[in-house]
């Protein structure tokens, strides 16, 4: 099965090109059809996130609680041109209300960490690594321009507890080290899911031996960026919740062809 033919046969395009910014393409799937789009996907996929998934003991695999605080900070000022504070819907919004909020997030983010063996915080503007680094004390920050031996060396540092506060971007440092020396996390919500997910996975992986605490800092502004990455860890959430529930049924999939027309032929064959 294709695409489009995929498209067609579990999901309902409620495309609004009225309101082109705020909406989009956007599909749903048909009534009928979401039972029968994961047992498709069970033809062809497998998925697992612990052992009883398949039938096995889970002892020895259950890590310690994850703990998700959310923290939101107050935006007083307008954006350029407006007189009233309003949320930020746009790209161009967004990005607006991260600079007017910036000292504000990086100063509760201070608080956060007060007290906190170690913290492992994120953030996605330079300006926000720059101004963390200024004010948190015992910090350091990895960029994108710290030369190769700097980055080794501090990721080794953090690792082995010799630094209290490492600060840096997901797009550095949030995929495939091992970080469960600590287990204190903070974050600026972004649109991916991705990132989130494997940021919080840095800490919160086996070896562990901790709970893990989530502090997410946000502003009234943009709290449709929050509830948008919700939105995405509940339907990923769910995606394995299905795959799994449908994952050990009998299956048979037939191919076969359909057609019933007699095919004619000339008179003289």
């Amino acid at each position: 099965m294709g695409r489009m033919d995929m498209l067609g046969t579990f999901f309902k395009n409620d495309e609004n090109s009225l309101h082109p910014i705020w909406w989009g393409a956007r599909w749903r799937f048909k009534a009928h059809a979401e039972e029968m789009f994961w047992r498709w996907m069970c033809s062809w996929s497998r998925a697992m996130r612990r052992p009883s998934d398949m039938g096995f003991d889970d002892d020895g695999f259950i890590l310690p609680p994850l703990e998700t605080n959310e923290h939101i900070v107050k935006c007083d000022r307008p954006f350029n041109g407006e007189m009233f504070v309003k949320h930020a819907v746009t790209m161009q919004e967004q990005r607006e209300e991260r600079k007017i909020t910036l000292k504000a997030r990086c100063e509760k983010i201070t608080e956060l960490v007060k007290g906190k063996k170690q913290s492992l915080i994120w953030c996605h503007l330079n300006t926000e690594g720059d101004y963390l680094e200024k004010i948190i004390p015992d910090s350091k920050q990895i960029k994108g321009a710290s030369p190769d031996e700097v980055k080794e060396e501090t990721f080794l540092a953090f690792q082995k507890g010799e630094l209290k506060r490492l600060i840096t971007k997901p797009k550095i440092g949030a995929f495939g080290l091992n970080f469960q020396n600590c287990s204190h996390v903070t974050f600026f919500p972004s649109h991916s899911f991705e990132q989130y997910y494997q940021g919080v996975r840095r800490c919160w992986r086996y070896g562990q031996k901790n709970k893990v605490v989530v502090d997410i800092i946000t502003t009234e502004g943009e709290l449709g960026v929050l509830k948008n990455l919700q939105r995405k860890a509940a339907a990923a959430e769910n995606m394995f919740k299905m795959i799994v529930k449908y994952i050990n049924d009998e299956l048979k999939i037939e191919r076969k062809i359909t057609d019933t027309m007699k095919a004619e032929v000339p008179a003289w064959m």
